[in-house]
């Protein structure tokens, strides 16, 4: 789920429910030098001087599952220049809000006894 870039630096987001008690991953790209990030008013994340490179890293913080619920989030960002402009300064395509691990895909006819994962040719053959 893309995050859409703003002028301000909160977003509201609608959380699936199929999401609901599962752990995220909140990628904000670069921030330009420092931030706190918080998700519906609790801390996620925070990047500082003892970051490397903390102008331009990019930021991955997890929202734990317990926060996680189906519905409309806020996603707030307080960020810090200590000289010159600063801001959110990645490209629109980093904000994002994706499950932690990949969400499981299930067909009933997958079979993992293959020496390489299953094989596609047994369903079509010609």
């Amino acid at each position: 789920m893309a995050l859409a870039l703003g002028r301000g630096r909160r977003w509201t987001i609608d959380i699936p429910p199929t999401w609901a008690g599962k752990d995220l991953r909140l990628s904000l790209g670069a921030v330009d030098d420092f931030n706190t990030t918080f998700f519906d008013g609790e801390r996620v994340g925070a990047t500082d001087v003892t970051v490397a490179n903390y102008w331009n890293a990019p930021r991955l913080y997890t929202v734990p599952g317990r926060r996680v619920t189906p519905g409309r989030h806020v996603i707030a960002v307080r960020v810090f220049d200590h000289f010159g402009t600063g801001g959110i300064a990645g490209p629109s395509e980093a904000l994002a809000v994706t499950p932690k691990e990949p969400l499981a895909l299930y067909h009933p006819d997958w079979r993992a006894d293959f020496p390489l994962g299953d094989d596609p040719y047994r369903y079509y053959r010609w």
